[in-house]
């Protein structure tokens, strides 16, 4: 079977036989994970729901979780996921934040070098592929890293074993060009260290700017404070704070199936609230 686009390789990725199949597809066309290909895959699961055939759904639903977490994390954390071994990834990101969090809230050396160990751990197991996109946990790590390198770089009187080009580089990667408006007199910028979805993005914006011009928060507060909103919140809770954004409030939707939608939370994953910083004064 030649396979022409998006909508073909689906086809053989939900026809495939056992799960190993299913992973060499994903490795092999990296675009699977992609958004086109996660729309694709939602909009026949809205059809298929529409027509009452709970099954064919479920089917559609599942492969669009398992394909936004291979997005997320990686194929191989994915499916030792489902196997029952995962290879760590969402463990030691987990690890990673809170050594951050136990550092950037008072703590010495010591935090910061676990912070710093945890993240190039991550690094380990989310190698960049040249062939795909790499996973979205790369790009947060890097970001992560580079921070805590450049603390150290600035703070340490004799920062051993740090190199500066290892910083800047990594610190480019990461941060890019929120950091060069910076440099050309922007007083702050808010950016994103991949792409997100249109209508997360959205949420968050509206949101931050509600924070920030309404509640008279300082932008980096208000951004936080936006990021956990929007991964904390239902879509009811959405709905009800943006009822101008016809993507929120989705009209038209059958009574039971707004039930559901309403309780649910779409946003948790850090691939919707984490890629946004906040650079500047």
């Amino acid at each position: 079977m030649t396979e022409h686009g998006p909508a073909d390789r689906l086809a053989a990725l939900i026809g495939a036989d056992t799960l190993d199949e299913v992973a060499q597809l994903i490795r092999r066309h990296g675009e699977l994970t992609g958004d086109a290909s996660m729309d694709l895959l939602r909009e026949r699961e809205e059809r298929a729901a529409d027509a009452q055939d709970r099954q064919t759904a479920d089917v559609f639903s599942f492969h669009a979780r398992l394909l936004y977490r291979c997005r997320v994390v990686g194929v191989a954390e994915t499916f030792g996921e489902i196997r029952g071994h995962p290879v760590g990834v969402t463990d030691t990101w987990e690890i990673a934040l809170a050594a951050t969090a136990a550092f950037e809230g008072g703590g010495g050396g010591t935090e910061r070098a676990h912070a710093e160990e945890a993240w190039r751990r991550v690094l380990e197991l989310v190698p960049y592929e040249a062939d795909r996109v790499s996973p979205q946990a790369r790009t947060a790590a890097l970001d992560g890293l580079a921070r805590l390198l450049f603390s150290r770089l600035v703070t340490d009187t004799d920062p051993e074993g740090l190199a500066l080009d290892e910083v800047v580089a990594l610190w480019r990667q990461a941060v890019g060009l929120p950091a060069g408006l910076s440099e050309a007199g922007a007083a702050g910028v808010v950016g994103s260290l991949w792409r997100v979805p249109d209508i997360t993005t959205t949420l968050l914006v509206a949101c931050f700017y509600q924070n920030w011009r309404q509640e008279g928060l300082q932008p980096a507060q208000a951004l936080r404070r936006a990021q956990i909103w929007v991964r904390d919140s239902t879509n009811g809770d959405k709905a009800q704070r943006f009822p101008d954004i016809p993507e929120v409030t989705r009209p038209g939707m059958p009574a039971l199936h707004r039930r559901l939608w309403q309780k649910a939370q779409p946003h948790t994953g850090p691939a919707h609230w984490a890629a946004f910083t906040y650079t500047g004064m």
